[in-house]
């Protein structure tokens, strides 16, 4: 059996928790995660090592020195920082350490999702800016290649949008009820 492989696997923005299932799936059958593209995943297999896999979604870049305390503070904990992409993290400690949650109240999950949501909203003007853009040069040129698929995409990001205000709103009222 080889010992390394790469894996082709899409997850938007909005399914992150997807992801860390998938990578814990992934885990479990003994393919640890050497490094990530936000597309392409590079795994290692291992029948002696078991890791659990989280995700995190930073205020800065990983690369960002601000971070180098938190990290410091993950490294005294067994939490490897495997590889970023973006602001995305891709965290992992050792199954036998115990259990693995960097978010275990809801305040902390809200801030999280609110940090995912923000970055989500760059990303969503950038292709608003682009759309608008697009949609000028369709009314003076009378030609709209590009601007139908951003249309599209604009839709899909939408959709993703109120996904993540759902999950939110939904951590937002669970806390009030905890209240």
């Amino acid at each position: 059996m080889s010992t390394k492989k790469n894996v082709f696997q899409f997850f938007a923005l909005w399914q992150h928790e997807k992801e860390e299932t998938w990578l814990n799936q992934m885990a479990a059958e003994g393919w640890n995660l050497v490094s990530t593209t936000g597309l392409t995943y590079q795994f290692e297999h291992s029948d002696t090592e078991a890791f659990t896999y989280r995700l995190e979604y930073l205020k800065e870049s990983p690369r960002n020195m601000v971070n180098k305390p938190y990290f410091d503070f993950l490294a005294e904990s067994g939490i490897e920082v495997v590889d970023s992409f973006r602001n995305w993290v891709y965290l992992r400690k050792p199954a036998e350490l115990g259990p693995f949650d960097l978010y275990s109240d809801l305040d902390s999950r809200i801030e999280h999702y609110e940090r995912i949501k923000k970055g989500y909203m760059s990303i969503l003007g950038i292709v608003g800016v682009v759309l608008a853009i697009n949609l000028w040069d369709y009314l003076i040129t009378g030609e709209l290649p590009v601007s139908a698929f951003l249309i599209v995409l604009i839709g899909v990001l939408g959709w993703g949008y109120r996904s993540l205000s759902t999950t939110l709103a939904n951590l937002r009222k669970k806390r009030q009820l905890s209240e």
